[in-house]
């Protein structure tokens, strides 16, 4: 399992840090392949590291592994996420379809990833979105209007 970062020395003896990405490229993986692993397993390197091995062999994604999201997995998380699953008693007919729905599919996401990796991909996507936000404002000059605004 590789360390979360390596350290190697640049000028002057001091240390720089490499990130995951990476030293899993400097092993060999293909930097698509790095990203999408590392993402699926919330950046968990030592399930990446297997995720990884798994996709260069052209195996695919696996459905039913615990840590390891897939894209239908964060979909219904997302919609878990969004519903308040304590108002089915209030809520008129459709929406209790929906909130029986959603917490059948939190049954599910919890007893493949855990209640603690539900709460942790959360977060993860919230900081995944933030980053992704900002690379888009970045690309678009965005940034200048809230620096100079």
């Amino acid at each position: 399992m590789p360390p979360s970062s390596i350290s190697s020395r640049g000028r002057g003896g001091l240390s720089r840090e490499k990130s995951a990405v990476e030293w899993f490229e400097s092993i060999g993986y293909e930097r698509h392949i790095v990203i999408k692993a590392l993402e699926a397993t919330t950046g968990d390197r030592g399930k990446a590291g297997h995720l990884m091995q798994r996709l260069a062999d052209g195996k695919g994604m696996p459905d039913n592994e615990p840590g390891v999201w897939t894209e239908v997995d964060d979909a219904n998380l997302k919609k878990v996420s969004e519903m308040d699953l304590d108002q089915e008693h209030v809520a008129p007919d459709p929406m209790r379809q929906k909130i029986e729905w959603a917490k059948g599919a939190k049954r599910k996401l919890e007893a493949k990833h855990g209640v603690e990796g539900c709460e942790k991909r959360i977060v993860f996507l919230i900081n995944l979105e933030k980053q992704l936000q900002a690379k888009a404002r970045v690309k678009k000059g965005d940034w200048k209007k809230q620096l100079l605004g």
